[in-house]
């Protein structure tokens, strides 16, 4: 519990009081972080639109054309914004110039405790929209749209996270659903290879993105291993167990232009 005394010690993300070389928290009080990214892997789409042009990555400064940002605390309990919810990524067009937009969400978040065990159930939803295209556009025609609802269980005693979800929507461009721990080891969730309806890289955009789009993206579930500091250990999914690089490297290994291409069994 905080004293009363220390300001610094109300504050529960001020881990350890910021000096971790002292200080162990052993009342286990961490959150998860969570993003959400919609990128491009091209190196220019829609006609002269420049991309991401990158693969799946667990680096959490990857760029992306919009992306989600939540903190699950289960011991608060309490989901918060580490800075900005939604980050809408500048637009850039080769004749049409740069432009930015925020982005927008909302979040409904309800957690339940039963002994060691937190369960957590949020709903999520983003829209991102090109900052290029003129305000007279209705951002329905181009906005990016990701759904999320997840819910996370944490059994202390078990040393162990149980995380459950899904995406839906648009379902282009590209998407990845990462999870970090207060070490800042990072994990995959899932990933989404794009759907162009139809078209290409170039003409994608205009098929995808009107209207609020309700296409399957991608579900996992998995149970994340965790030391009595809240680090990942390791993932147990489908019957198997995997280290986290193991897990992280089959993700990383596909390709997002070809669900097919992924290496290895899982």
């Amino acid at each position: 519990m905080p004293e009363p005394g220390n300001p610094q010690a109300l504050n529960r993300y001020m881990y350890v009081l910021g000096n971790p070389l002292r200080y162990v928290d052993f009342t286990g009080h961490f959150a998860y972080d969570i993003t959400v990214r919609s990128f491009a892997p091209f190196e220019e789409f829609g006609f002269g639109f420049r991309g991401d042009n990158r693969g799946y990555s667990t680096s959490w400064e990857a760029s992306s054309r919009t992306a989600l940002h939540l903190q699950v605390d289960m011991d608060r309990p309490s989901v918060a914004c580490p800075g900005t919810c939604v980050e809408n990524s500048p637009s850039h067009h080769a004749k049409l110039g740069s432009g930015q937009r925020p982005g927008r969400g909302n979040v409904q978040a309800n957690f339940r405790l039963a002994g060691s065990r937190t369960e957590a159930s949020v709903e999520r939803e983003y829209y991102g929209t090109n900052g290029v295209i003129p305000r007279f556009v209705p951002e329905a025609l181009t906005s990016i749209d990701v759904y999320l609802p997840l819910t996370l269980v944490e059994d202390k005693s078990a040393l162990q996270l149980h995380v459950k979800g899904s995406l839906t929507g648009d379902n282009f461009p590209a998407t990845e659903a990462l999870l970090r721990d207060q070490s800042g080891q990072v994990l995959f969730l899932g990933i989404g290879f794009y759907d162009t309806r139809g078209g290409d890289k170039d003409t994608g955009p205009f098929r995808a993105l009107p209207g609020n789009g309700q296409f399957a993206i991608t579900s996992f579930e998995l149970t994340i291993t965790l030391d009595n500091r809240g680090r990942f250990t390791g993932v147990l999914a489908g019957g198997k167990r995997y280290s986290i690089s193991d897990w992280n490297r089959w993700f990383s290994s596909c390709d997002p232009h070809n669900p097919g291409s992924c290496r290895g069994g899982r």
